[in-house]
């Protein structure tokens, strides 16, 4: 899963600066949903809207504890072949784990659109 390598990473950051210990299990949708229905004990469990209202609607989470904290509006499969190295390839698959790393920073770090164009300067100078 490509996440892990963002979580262990913000995982990391996380303790150094807090110094609290966090520990991460990452596992599929399906097998964590699963879980949770089987009355395993979780913190937190990170799912889709639809499957932790499932788990609400079943007894097995907390009803108001959901929180949205990703909105994806569109899903995409797309068939990939890589190319070899010896065809000319140039990237690793460190470097989508870098580009991950780099998206959920700017993520975190950008200011909201409505908030950006409140504070953003007039060239015109006219209101």
């Amino acid at each position: 899963m490509a996440t892990k390598a963002v979580l262990a990473d913000l995982t990391q950051a996380y303790q150094n600066q807090t110094g609290v210990q966090v520990q991460i299990e990452s596992v599929g949708g399906v097998d964590a949903a699963k879980r949770v229905q089987a009355g395993e004990a979780f913190d937190i469990v990170l799912l889709a809207s639809d499957a932790i209202d499932r788990l609400i609607a079943s007894g097995h989470a907390v009803a108001g504890s959901r929180q949205d904290w990703v909105r994806s509006p569109v899903a995409v499969a797309v068939q990939y072949a890589p190319r070899t190295f010896a065809e000319g390839k140039k990237i690793r698959w460190t470097d989508g784990v870098r580009a991950l790393w780099v998206i959920a920073r700017e993520r975190v770090r950008r200011t909201p659109p409505a908030a950006a164009a409140a504070t953003a300067p007039n060239p015109g100078g006219t209101p």
